[in-house]
Order: C-alpha cells, then structure tokens, then sequence
C-alpha cells in the first residue's frame, strides 16, 4: 500500500482509495454528495463513511468533528483511522499486493 497526501480536486485524483476530511455541519463536496453511500456520511468525530462515486472508485470520509475543536492531535486520529480503513479496503482490491511483516 503507497500513501500519498496532498490537496487536490477529485477528479484530478488517480487512486483506489481517496480519503476526505468532513467537519460536523459541512457538506460534502458537490461530486461526492450523491454518491453511493453519501446519506451515511458524517462528520462526527472518529467517524468514517465508505462511498462510491465512480471516480476515483472509493472515498473515505473521515468525520472530523466540530471545525473550532479541530487541532492536530484530531487530524492525527483521523488519519490513523483511514490508514487502517485504507488497509482493510486493500485486501478487498484485486492486485493490491498485501504487506508482509517481519520481525
């Protein structure tokens, strides 16, 4: 699995998985708002929601709670909670090569 992190608009995004940070109150992006599996996001912190737009195939959202509470340590959760997401979503991916651990 390869992570890339930048800002960028979706349809520039070529990926299996893009991940999309949502604040409580906020709406999701105008290409993501009637896609598959939209109606369960949220963006309650720790909370993640699985759509499918098309394109790019699958988009976590990741719910980032309350924009005046948001601080790193928050971020940080998230993060942490679509990498574990984005790891289960790969064993799903045809071709995905899996990750083998050493000790």
């Amino acid at each position: 699995m390869r992570v890339d992190v930048r800002e960028a608009e979706l349809t520039e995004v070529a990926a299996d998985l893009v991940a999309v940070g949502l604040c409580e109150g906020e709406s999701l992006p105008a290409a993501l708002a009637e896609a598959p599996g939209a109606a369960d996001a949220s963006g309650a912190a720790e909370k993640l929601g699985l759509l499918y737009p098309g394109e790019p195939p699958r988009v976590v959202v990741a719910g980032l709670g309350k924009r005046e509470d948001l601080d790193a340590e928050r971020l940080r959760v998230a993060a942490a909670l679509v990498a574990q997401e984005a790891s289960t979503a790969s064993k799903a991916i045809p071709g995905t090569p899996r990750r083998r651990w050493r000790r």
